[in-house]
Protein backbone atom coordinates (compact mmCIF):
# COMPACT_ATOMS: atom_id res chain seq x y z
CA UNK A 1 0.00 0.00 0.00
CA UNK A 2 1.38 3.43 -0.92
CA UNK A 3 2.38 5.57 2.02
CA UNK A 4 2.73 9.05 0.49
CA UNK A 5 0.40 11.67 1.91
CA UNK A 6 0.35 15.41 1.50
CA UNK A 7 0.78 17.26 4.76
CA UNK A 8 -1.34 20.36 5.26
CA UNK A 9 0.47 23.49 4.15
CA UNK A 10 1.44 26.21 6.63
CA UNK A 11 -1.62 28.35 5.82
CA UNK A 12 -4.02 25.43 6.41
CA UNK A 13 -2.32 24.53 9.68
CA UNK A 14 -2.36 28.16 10.81
CA UNK A 15 -6.05 28.52 9.94
CA UNK A 16 -6.98 25.37 11.85
CA UNK A 17 -5.10 26.59 14.93
CA UNK A 18 -6.71 30.04 14.75
CA UNK A 19 -10.22 28.64 14.37
CA UNK A 20 -9.63 26.20 17.20
CA UNK A 21 -8.42 29.01 19.46
CA UNK A 22 -11.55 31.05 18.69
CA UNK A 23 -14.12 28.28 18.95
CA UNK A 24 -12.66 26.47 21.96
CA UNK A 25 -11.80 29.54 24.04
CA UNK A 26 -13.44 30.10 27.42
CA UNK A 27 -16.10 32.81 27.68
CA UNK A 28 -15.72 35.92 29.85
CA UNK A 29 -16.43 33.81 33.00
CA UNK A 30 -13.74 31.29 32.06
CA UNK A 31 -16.28 28.61 31.06
CA UNK A 32 -15.54 26.46 28.04
CA UNK A 33 -18.32 25.95 25.49
CA UNK A 34 -20.14 22.60 25.70
CA UNK A 35 -19.03 19.88 23.34
CA UNK A 36 -17.30 16.58 22.91
CA UNK A 37 -13.73 15.92 23.92
CA UNK A 38 -11.40 16.06 20.91
CA UNK A 39 -10.42 12.87 19.18
CA UNK A 40 -7.07 12.42 17.50
CA UNK A 41 -5.71 9.48 15.54
CA UNK A 42 -2.02 9.12 14.69
CA UNK A 43 -1.68 10.09 11.00
CA UNK A 44 0.67 7.10 10.62
CA UNK A 45 -2.00 4.63 11.81
CA UNK A 46 -2.40 1.82 9.25
CA UNK A 47 -6.14 2.58 8.95
CA UNK A 48 -5.36 6.16 7.93
CA UNK A 49 -2.97 4.89 5.27
CA UNK A 50 -5.67 2.45 4.09
CA UNK A 51 -8.15 5.34 3.85
CA UNK A 52 -5.69 7.38 1.78
CA UNK A 53 -4.98 4.40 -0.46
CA UNK A 54 -8.70 3.82 -0.98
CA UNK A 55 -9.09 7.39 -2.26
CA UNK A 56 -6.63 6.85 -5.07
CA UNK A 57 -8.45 6.29 -8.30
CA UNK A 58 -11.63 7.85 -6.89
CA UNK A 59 -10.62 11.47 -6.38
CA UNK A 60 -8.45 13.55 -8.70
CA UNK A 61 -6.08 14.77 -5.97
CA UNK A 62 -4.11 13.12 -3.20
CA UNK A 63 -5.87 13.28 0.16
CA UNK A 64 -4.65 15.79 2.73
CA UNK A 65 -4.47 14.26 6.21
CA UNK A 66 -5.30 16.70 9.01
CA UNK A 67 -4.89 15.03 12.43
CA UNK A 68 -7.45 17.25 14.17
CA UNK A 69 -10.25 19.33 12.69
CA UNK A 70 -13.34 20.98 14.05
CA UNK A 71 -16.62 19.11 14.00
CA UNK A 72 -15.21 15.70 14.83
CA UNK A 73 -18.48 14.48 16.36
CA UNK A 74 -18.26 11.69 18.93
CA UNK A 75 -14.92 10.41 17.63
CA UNK A 76 -13.35 10.66 21.09
CA UNK A 77 -15.57 7.88 22.45
CA UNK A 78 -14.56 5.47 19.69
CA UNK A 79 -10.87 6.35 19.90
CA UNK A 80 -10.48 6.46 23.68
CA UNK A 81 -12.99 3.84 24.87
CA UNK A 82 -13.16 1.34 22.01
CA UNK A 83 -9.54 1.91 20.91
CA UNK A 84 -10.39 2.05 17.21
CA UNK A 85 -9.02 4.61 14.76
CA UNK A 86 -11.44 7.00 13.09
CA UNK A 87 -11.06 8.68 9.71
CA UNK A 88 -13.58 11.24 8.55
CA UNK A 89 -13.57 11.88 4.84
CA UNK A 90 -15.10 14.97 3.30
CA UNK A 91 -16.46 15.15 -0.20
CA UNK A 92 -18.18 18.50 -0.06
CA UNK A 93 -17.53 21.49 -2.26
CA UNK A 94 -16.84 25.17 -1.50
CA UNK A 95 -20.44 26.16 -2.27
CA UNK A 96 -21.94 23.40 -0.09
CA UNK A 97 -22.98 25.81 2.69
CA UNK A 98 -22.48 23.17 5.40
CA UNK A 99 -25.14 23.34 8.16
CA UNK A 100 -26.93 26.26 6.49
CA UNK A 101 -30.62 26.03 5.58
CA UNK A 102 -29.62 25.63 1.93
CA UNK A 103 -26.85 23.08 2.56
CA UNK A 104 -26.16 21.05 -0.55
CA UNK A 105 -23.86 18.46 -2.06
CA UNK A 106 -23.03 17.70 -5.64
CA UNK A 107 -24.18 14.30 -6.85
CA UNK A 108 -20.87 13.58 -8.57
CA UNK A 109 -19.01 14.13 -5.28
CA UNK A 110 -21.62 12.14 -3.34
CA UNK A 111 -21.06 9.20 -5.72
CA UNK A 112 -17.28 9.52 -5.27
CA UNK A 113 -17.79 9.47 -1.49
CA UNK A 114 -19.79 6.25 -1.84
CA UNK A 115 -17.09 4.69 -4.05
CA UNK A 116 -14.40 5.73 -1.57
CA UNK A 117 -16.32 4.19 1.35
CA UNK A 118 -16.80 0.96 -0.63
CA UNK A 119 -13.05 0.86 -1.37
CA UNK A 120 -12.23 1.40 2.33
CA UNK A 121 -14.47 -1.54 3.25
CA UNK A 122 -12.99 -3.74 0.51
CA UNK A 123 -9.39 -2.97 1.48
CA UNK A 124 -10.14 -3.40 5.18
CA UNK A 125 -11.89 -6.72 4.52
CA UNK A 126 -8.98 -7.96 2.42
CA UNK A 127 -6.54 -7.63 5.33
Amino acid sequence: MGQSMRAPDALTTSAHLAISALTNAPNSEGVLPPGEAPGRVDPDDPFIHLTVEAARGVFEHEMVVVPMIGGSGPNHAFIEHLHVPIATVGFGHPGGRVHAPDENIRLDLFEKGIRHTARILALFGAQ
